[in-house]
């Protein structure tokens, strides 16, 4: 499974005073076309033409921050600690405002605090969720390399088998994800 976040900011660390940048890398282009954000106006669709320039620092997962605000002057923790467990996001900073102007930021860090006992309601739903991807992982697994497309209707997750053929990721996408 593929799993992507964003991360609104970090906290400062000794990183950004020790660690030198990242060199930059080029991936090989097949074909010699230009990568991907060049200043050519030719573009690639193969996205293994892709050049790669890492800058700045490798940011430690203890620094991530998630930042939230509304009107509201209490954070709807059902909502949110989902987010910030699944991406094990450790710190959320909440400003509720009135009409634009903002009051008082508030802290806080998962494990402290109120959201000891956020996390203990959240974790029934979490072992569902757990048991859940067990199950598709197995299904993935026992299917191989039929493609199945997963579909939820009402409370009911049905498994579908997708006709040969039927491709939901172009080839050179899908290539990227296989070993």
């Amino acid at each position: 499974m593929v799993v992507r976040f964003e991360v609104d900011a970090c906290l400062p660390c000794d990183a950004f005073s020790t660690s030198s940048p990242h060199n930059n890398t080029t991936l090989p282009e097949s074909g010699g076309g230009p990568a991907v954000g060049g200043p050519s106006s030719r573009r690639s669709s193969n996205p293994r033409d892709v050049k790669i320039i890492r800058a700045g620092f490798q940011v430690p997962q203890t620094h991530l921050l998630e930042v939230k605000t509304h009107s509201r002057p209490s954070l709807r923790w059902a909502r949110t600690y989902p987010q910030l467990y699944l991406s094990q996001t450790p710190h959320i900073y909440y400003a509720s405002h009135t009409k634009g102007v903002f009051s008082a930021v508030r802290k806080y860090m998962t494990g402290e605090g109120d959201l000891v006992s956020v996390d203990q309601s959240a974790g029934e739903g979490f072992k569902k969720l757990r048991k859940l991807l067990g199950e598709i992982k197995s299904l993935v697994q026992r299917y191989g390399a039929t493609r199945i497309s997963l579909v939820c209707k009402g409370r009911e997750l049905k498994v579908y088998r997708m006709p040969q053929g039927h491709i939901c990721l172009p080839e050179d996408a899908l290539a990227l994800f296989i070993a």
